[in-house]
């Protein structure tokens, strides 16, 4: 069997340490400033139509 009889416990270890990582990088860099408008040209009914 491909990496053993362990394979379950090899795929949590690599999701975990996946969200571990993503987790760190947007604590080491976050994001500069909101975004808002989110869209280029809001109009009265709906900020988010163009």
């Amino acid at each position: 069997m491909f990496l053993g009889e362990d394979l379950l416990a090899w795929m949590v270890l690599a999701f975990g340490g996946a969200m571990f990582v993503g987790n760190a990088a947007a604590l080491a860099r976050p994001r500069s400033a909101p975004r808002w408008p989110p869209c280029r040209r809001p109009r009265k009914e709906s900020p988010c139509r163009t």
